[in-house]
């Protein structure tokens, strides 16, 4: 006797298959958005070993949050979108320029990364990608740029006055990089376009680290991995 074939599903069942899926993705989503800001509060470093021990963590986690707490006294928590290493290392930059230029007035490296922001449309072009569809995450990230050059122009001599407007600098920070789809995930994009292109133009350098990812060259993994 013959196996018994499968009926195939009908187009009907098929979208009503995506419809669900979908419907899924956006309810999880959602509730990631309600319950994970993209960028937190400052919270106790010790906050991050709690997390670990009451969860059950592996004890290799526990064992580095228990590190990180030797070093550290407070620390964010990032949205967990697959964007959370360039959304943490594009805040915690702009934290660390807006310290360096209110309280230490040290306008160097700040001075630096400017010029290299405002410089860069022009490098990611000479890099092969289109400035028309580039150019408005671009001027997400020079806006942020301008205001933390803004902040650190008034100079202020008494130290309580400039940790007054410290504190004010970074609470305008983190209601600028916490908006939904807002400058901080147009920054986000923009930093993929630029880590791709510090790629592409030092292949060698990162050929190594792309081929134990098993690709056999940089502008592969770029795509894949990289690029928004």
């Amino acid at each position: 006797e013959g196996k018994m074939s499968t009926p195939a599903t009908t187009d009907d069942e098929h979208q009503r298959l995506i419809a669900q899926s979908d419907t899924l993705r956006q309810e999880i989503e959602d509730d990631v958005k309600a319950t994970q800001p993209l960028t937190s509060e400052l919270l106790p470093i010790s906050s991050l070993l709690e997390h670990y021990t009451n969860d059950g963590g592996a004890a290799g986690f526990v064992r580095s949050a228990t590190y990180l707490a030797t070093r550290y006294t407070s620390m964010r928590k990032i949205r967990g979108d697959g964007n959370c290493f360039y959304r943490a290392f594009l805040y915690s930059l702009c934290e660390h320029l807006l310290r360096s230029l209110i309280l230490e007035g040290q306008t160097e490296e700040f001075e630096r990364l400017d010029a290299f922001v405002k410089g860069s449309l022009k490098w990611s072009t000479e890099c092969g990608y289109d400035e028309f569809t580039i150019e408005m995450f671009y001027d997400e990230l020079v806006e942020i740029f301008e205001y933390i050059g803004a902040s650190g122009k008034e100079m202020a001599t008494d130290g309580s006055a400039r940790q007054s407007r410290l504190d004010a600098s970074l609470s305008g920070l983190r209601e600028r990089l916490n908006v939904e789809n807002g400058p901080s995930e147009s920054c986000t994009w923009y930093m993929r376009v630029l880590t791709a292109c510090e790629m592409k133009s030092n292949p060698d350098q990162y050929l190594p680290y792309v081929m134990g990812e098993d690709y056999m060259d940089v502008p592969s993994f770029c795509s894949r991995e990289v690029e928004p």
